[in-house]
């Protein structure tokens, strides 16, 4: 996202998209939110909503893929990645971060938990 504009990363996305058969289903999962409140240098929430709006846009109507947007459960008031949720750095996800993205992809991918053995 430092080098990047939101245009040209979904771009290089969808051309990934192009060269996959289309007989495989593709799932993109949304860039995930930051907490600028943590890390000041970290200035790319913007992009990031940005980016994930056009990633949406663009594979709206595409037969063989899936856009995820990031879970909403993940954020804070101000729309950043709340602070429980992240290990203090505000960038990479705490466990309970992560069981909020684990559970949201099997919403998505319709994925059941994994039964007990016994």
């Amino acid at each position: 996202l430092s080098i990047l504009t939101p245009e040209q990363i979904v771009s290089n996305i969808l051309k990934i998209i192009d060269i996959t058969p289309e007989t495989q289903n593709i799932y993109i999962s949304g860039i995930l939110p930051i907490s600028l409140e943590r890390n000041q240098k970290l200035q790319h929430q913007a992009p990031i909503k940005q980016t994930n709006q056009l990633l949406n846009k663009a594979l709206r109507h595409s037969l063989n893929t899936t856009f995820i947007p990031p879970p909403n459960e993940l954020l804070d008031k101000s729309g950043h990645l709340s602070s429980k949720h992240h290990i203090g750095d505000g960038l990479h996800l705490s466990s309970s971060g992560y069981d909020i993205w684990i559970n949201h992809l099997k919403d998505y991918l319709n994925i059941q938990p994994l039964k007990e053995s016994l």
